[in-house]
């Protein structure tokens, strides 16, 4: 690999002569051009080469203007032609990769032989600093970003950097051995984000895992404390309010979180986010890759859409193709890409490699721990399943008494400190003896104490699984890797550990502070170390894994609106990582004809259609005609699957149970696809049907397999059971933080199917979950009040409700007040129903002090099934109200209150409708190339407007929301001031305008603007008109979506449709569709 010259570099930007004459042609054309600018300017040599290298430097707006005013309009042929040359130049020279830092050094290969194992040895090398790299010192930043920093220099590898970082907003790609500081640069960039002053900006920083998240939130709010930057957690253990990430600075999220964050339609970040960082973006190449591609190229979009940049920084360990993915992330390689060898890193790596048979890879594994630990060295032990991180901890607690291995008392001073704090016993056990074991099931809390404990000294080993090294920065003097054999749930075997995450673990040995050097050992079988040792001296080009996670994202980009049609799927997998290796190595993508298609526009077409006709398949999109072929449209069902981050398969499993009549809730979600990955071990299946007979739901089999393990393991968590076994542990974990996700996207599901029998036994086994309780549970139980004794005796008076509680109060005195205290949190409120204009309007008041938000299902069942409405009550909020439609059809209803995740909270009611068709005046004027040229359209929809009292008005594109918008308001009187500094949502508001541009507004006003599925329905909001900007091809709105919104509409409202293409047709099938109105026409020509 060439390396660039940085002496060279630094000459070319002080100006100094010598540049080469090769290289100013590029920049300037041939030598025609060059001599012509020289006949006309009359310049030496070396006031030429000064010339040329002001017009290599400059951009080519500002180039234009400063050769105009140097050689006048008479010479704009010459000026021409100079522009042109330069652009296509720069074009050519841009794509060559400049920052590369790298050295090879012969490497010294020994080898050794012992009695159970043979070793290949590559020694630590150290290699001196030949780039010529000055080093950088925080002093000399602008003094905004100096406080950051405690240290007095940069290293070598982040001073060739921090210029670029701060100098420039372009993207940047870093690739980094481990353990270099590549965090520093994320800093950087941060910080570059608010040294402007503008607080209303946003950061976003990618971490891969969520230990790592919790250890840059606390490192990262110690650090921009005094700049008054809110950092905020973003992972799945943490529940993420739309307030609190509008209210924050920099958000730190794993990927999966970021990526649900930006399909919420309540929160709008696109205007205030400028920077997204992405550590570790060597994921691409792993099964979670997919969701790295997602949203880079949503960001993509987003720049290209709003036209405001937002900076995409790549952080990585040394990738073999790094110019792929630097391209993928939108990054100029030869000013962006910053490539550094391995004599980068702090401490110089020895790598060992013990070729053993595969039945004593563990035996030499825990030698090769032994022997660093008797030189009392600190050692991290990887496995690779978090059942074997127990009992290779057992086996080393042997060991050490065995071989009678001493310890400093420093060390175990240190552990007595924290051992009591530790939740699990096990782990308590293991500690004791300086013997740590970490991985994803242990609790956050148990982790942590881990985590201080090694790195302050007070475990000798910690056995850990790779999440380790994806997250935490715990390094150690010794790294031992015990086999590479990992579980694939996909295939559903076990397969080889990828180069990348041994070079990531590898990684972790070497204390820059202690050490001299790090000792990095795999353990394997004689063919598995040779395949390793090969691969590690020759790396492969990661590949993406895109191509098996398409059908789920192409359903995110449809419910987003992000595509729409064959086309548009097509240009959106141009922006994915995928599309780049494709065309590099199109045999690894299934692609065999690449010569006859070299932009893969046939591949990439059939991969789309594929995928559309997959949701169609799965009801998650429909299909309409358009011009330009056909349109597709999100169902509610693919709304679901976006919002609950459902996979298609998954999609598949409940719909199959939805549509068949299954009730058990319980059975359909544990065949969720997302569970796929657990399976029941031997050592399991004893303890399993313990916790069964245990559980409210008992099964009678399927206990040994997924499902039913599934079962037993959410029902343990519901009713608090003890587990022992430290892999059910583990998989408790995993159970009981996505179980509760899954049921509430079937609940959804069979809302929308019309399921109501389902759908109830959803809700209540969702408020079982919530709060941990039996459906038999007395309520107060959900409060936090579990003593047995006194809940019989509240039975024996019989009080089983809370209202009962406050009303006998006075017989409760063993009922603490602190439980009273809680009483008054459980959610309670009285209803009633009342009919207008054919609506039946369900207000409810909230009898309790509302500390957080709850939402609140009213259920409206009749003969022809059953509808639902959501009333959000937000703190402090002591009234709700929504509203149903009642057609002909729906006689004596039931109406069905209760507050989400809660039981015994719900209220019923009857209710006989009165029968009375709803007026409606209906006019309809189709859009013309008159009407299109002169404005009439926005014209007309600005005096219908102004003359109703409350309208809404829907359009079939985001645009032209915020065209129509602008035009309104200046022709409304103001309701409210507004401030400059004020956002375009606000603004409007202050007009008594409402955008439904993306989710829910915040501030409701008399005129609702709302883009094409934005919103489903608006609940108990009343219009007095309705009107409906249709597409030019007449497919914007179908029929069912306009009767659908003239639920809206009071008795006498007014419709009004400016109608595209297609218009007869159309307005036949509305009308045989709207028997329920009494349709009044008034079109207009």
């Amino acid at each position: 690999m060439g390396r660039f010259c940085y002496s060279e570099r630094k000459r070319a930007a002080s100006g100094e002569s010598g540049l080469m004459e090769k290289e100013l042609l590029l920049f300037i054309g041939e030598r025609d051009t060059r001599a012509r600018l020289a006949s006309v300017l009359c310049f030496d040599n070396t006031e030429m080469e000064s010339l040329l290298l002001k017009i290599r430097r400059e951009s080519v707006d500002v180039l234009q203007d400063f050769l105009l005013s140097l050689l006048g309009e008479e010479n704009i042929e010459l000026i021409e032609d100079i522009v042109k040359e330069r652009m296509a130049a720069t074009v050519e020279v841009s794509r060559q990769p400049r920052h590369i830092y790298c050295v090879a050094p012969e490497k010294k290969i020994s080898r050794r032989s012992y009695e159970k194992w043979e070793e290949l040895v590559i020694e630590a090398t150290s290699v001196e600093n030949t780039h010529n790299i000055a080093k950088e010192a925080p002093t000399g930043l602008p003094r905004f970003y100096r406080d950051a920093f405690d240290y007095k220099e940069f290293n070598l590898m982040q001073s060739a950097v921090v210029r670029t970082v701060t100098g420039t907003s372009e993207n940047l790609l870093v690739c980094a051995p481990t353990g270099t500081g590549k965090t520093e640069i994320a800093v950087l960039s941060i910080l570059k984000v608010f040294c402007t002053g503008d607080r209303g900006r946003k950061a976003v920083y990618i971490a891969p895992m969520k230990a790592l998240v919790g250890e840059l939130v606390s490192k990262l709010q110690r650090r921009f404390s005094r700049y008054s930057l809110r950092v905020l957690e973003c992972t799945g253990d943490s529940s993420t309010t739309a307030k609190e990430l509008h209210g924050a600075h920099v958000i730190v999220a794993t990927p999966e979180k970021w990526d649900i964050v930006t399909r919420r339609e309540d929160i709008v970040l696109e205007k205030s986010l400028h920077l997204v960082v992405i550590d570790e973006v060597h994921l691409l190449r792993t099964a979670r890759g997919p969701v790295l591609e997602t949203i880079v190229s949503r960001t993509m979009r987003q720049v290209a859409e709003t036209q405001q940049m937002v900076r995409i920084v790549g952080l990585s360990a040394t990738l073999p193709n790094y110019v792929d993915v630097a391209e993928f992330l939108g990054v100029n390689p030869a000013s962006g890409l910053f490539f550094f060898g391995d004599e980068f890193r702090s401490t110089p790596l020895s790598c060992v490699f013990c070729a053993t048979s595969e039945d004593r890879v563990g035996e030499v594994a825990v030698a090769k721990t032994l022997g660093f630990v008797e030189r009392n060295e600190q050692v991290l032990h990887f496995t690779h399943t978090r059942n074997s991180t127990h009992r290779i901890a057992r086996s080393l607690v042997e060991a050490f008494r065995k071989e009678k291995i001493a310890e400093s008392p420093s060390m175990a001073k240190e552990r007595r400190k924290h051992t009591s704090k530790l939740e699990h016993r096990d782990i308590q056990e293991l500690v004791a003896h300086g013997i740590g074991i970490h991985h994803a099931g242990i609790s956050r809390g148990d982790r942590n104490i881990i985590e201080a404990l090694f790195e302050r000294g007070g475990l000798r080993v910690l056995v850990c699984t790779a999440t380790l090294a994806w997250g935490v920065n715990l390094p150690a003097h010794a790294v031992v890797v015990e086999g590479t054999k990992v579980w694939n749930a996909a295939k559903g075997t076990m397969d080889d550990l990828c180069v990348l995450d041994v070079l990531q673990i590898f990684g972790r040995a070497g204390r820059p502070q202690y050490d001299t050097h790090g000792e990095a050992v795999l353990v394997a079988g004689q063919q598995t170390v040779s395949k390793y040792f090969n691969a590690l001296a020759v790396r492969t080009p990661i590949e993406s894994r895109f191509l098996g996670a398409v059908v789920d994202e192409l359903n995110t980009e449809l419910v987003s609106g992000n595509v729409a049609r064959v086309p548009d799927g097509v240009e959106w997998l141009r922006r994915t990582y995928m599309y780049i290796r494709m065309k590099k190595n199109p045999l690894a993508y299934g692609v065999r004809e690449a010569k006859e298609d070299p932009r893969m526009e046939g591949v990439l077409t059939a991969t789309v259609e594929r995928g559309f006709e997959r949701l169609l398949e799965l009801q998650m999109a429909r299909r309409g005609e358009g011009v330009g072929g056909p349109r597709y449209f999100p169902t509610e069902t693919g709304r679901i699957a976006c919002l609950f981050y459902l996979k298609t398969k998954t999609v598949e499993t409940f719909l199959e149970a939805v549509c068949g009549g299954v009730v058990d809730p319980l059975y359909i979600v544990s065949r969720a696809n997302e569970f796929d990955q657990l399976t029941v071990r031997d050592s399991e299946i004893e303890e399993i049907a313990t916790l069964n007979g245990r559980c409210f739901w008992e099964l009678k089999d399927e206990l040994v397999e997924k499902e039913g393990k599934v079962s037993v393991l959410a029902q343990a968590h519901l009713l608090r059971l003890p587990v022992r076994t430290s892999s059910l542990l583990s998989d408790l974990s995993f159970v009981s933080s996505n179980f509760a996700r899954l049921l509430t996207a079937l609940l959804e599901l069979a809302v929308e199917k019309k399921r109501r029998d389902l759908a109830m036994e959803c809700a209540v086994l969702f408020s079982c979950f919530s709060r941990r309780v039996s459906p038999r549970a007395h309520p107060l139980c959900q409060v936090g009040f579990h003593d047995k004794e006194a809940i019989a005796t509240l039975r024996e008076m019989g009080i089983e409700t809370v209202e009962s509680v406050y009303q006998r109060r006075e017989h409760c005195d063993f009922v603490s007040e602190k439980i009273f205290a809680h009483i008054e949190q459980h959610p309670r409120c009285s209803v009633s129903l009342g009919e207008k204009s054919r609506f039946l309007v369900v207000s409810t008041d909230f009898c309790f002090d509302a500390r957080e938000e709850f939402t609140w299902r009213v259920w409206l069942e009749h003969g022809a099934g059953f509808e639902e409405r959501k009333i959000r009550q937000r703190r402090g909020e002591k009234t709700g109200k929504t509203s149903f439609y009642l057609g002909q059809e729906k006689g004596e209803c039931t109406v069905r209150v209760f507050c989400e995740g809660w039981l015994f909270t719900e209220r019923v009611f009857r209710y006989t409708p009165m029968e009375k068709p709803k007026n409606v005046f209906l006019s309809v004027v189709p859009r013309t190339e008159f009407v299109e040229r002169t404005g009439y359209v926005e014209k007309e929809i600005c005096r219908l407007v102004l003359g109703m009292d409350s309208v809404a008005v829907f359009f079939s594109s985001l645009a032209s929301v915020f065209r129509v918008a602008e035009r309104l308001i200046t022709r409304l009187p103001m309701v409210s001031e507004y401030s400059a500094q004020d956002n375009r949502t606000r603004v409007y508001s202050s007009f008594g305008i409402s955008v439904f541009a993306k989710g829910e507004t915040r501030y409701p006003g008399r005129i609702v603007l709302c883009a094409r599925d934005s919103i489903a329905s608006f609940g108990e909001m009343f219009f007095d008109g309705i009107i409906f900007l249709d597409s030019d091809d007449g497919g914007g709105f179908p029929p069912e979506a306009v009767l659908e919104q003239m639920d809206s509409l009071v008795d006498g409202g007014s419709v009004a449709l400016f109608c595209g293409g297609g218009r007869s047709e159309w307005l036949s099938e509305f009308i045989s569709r709207s028997e329920h109105f009494q349709i009044h026409r008034k079109d207009r020509s």
